[in-house]
């Protein structure tokens, strides 16, 4: 949680220890893991097409989406706008702010086990989590990457749209 108030020492000592990939892994992961089961246990029937279209495919697109989305944005950043290389150090700061994701998990266990009729409020929680992780990685680009706000501004918009196209590119492939 402290990346995600912007610790700047939390921030650097993340983006440092090898130990904390995994565990990036871990919390980028873990809330669309969840989410899927959670759709699993409020679509009995299995894979049917409505599971498949509506709830397995855009949680593992989200998932697939932001992974790349992460590793792009620091290739850009690095190549195109001179940052300070570190696609790894970028990616473990990025995935401990992802915890935000684990909201839409908190709406779908409302969904599954008190009120029903949650489900679209999940995946509105996990838009607004996108951006709050754009916000983040603002700063941590700033911060972490030594590149201006202008280009930061220019970087993310770059990156918000590359999201947003590759999975609808992944929505069509489906």
């Amino acid at each position: 949680m402290a990346i995600c108030r912007l610790d700047k020492a939390q921030i650097v000592d993340v983006s440092r220890d090898q130990g904390a990939t995994k565990w990036g892994v871990f919390i980028l992961s873990l809330p669309f893991v969840v989410q899927f089961l959670l759709a699993y246990y409020l679509f009995p029937n299995g894979l049917s097409s409505i599971f498949t279209e509506v709830l397995f495919w855009p949680i593992l697109i989200s998932l697939v989406s932001i992974f790349v989305t992460i590793f792009f944005l620091s290739f850009v950043a690095g190549k195109f706008f001179a940052a300070k290389k570190g696609y790894v150090g970028f990616f473990r700061v990025i995935s401990y702010a992802s915890i935000v994701y684990w909201l839409g998990s908190v709406v779908l266990l409302i969904d599954a086990f008190l009120l029903s009729g949650f489900v679209k409020i999940a995946a509105l929680v996990n838009f607004i989590s996108t951006i709050a992780i754009l916000f983040i990685a603002f700063e941590v680009i700033v911060d972490l990457k030594k590149i201006s706000v202008g280009k930061t501004f220019c970087l993310l918009a770059i990156g918000f749209v590359f999201k947003f196209l590759l999975s609808y590119s992944f929505s069509l492939a489906i």
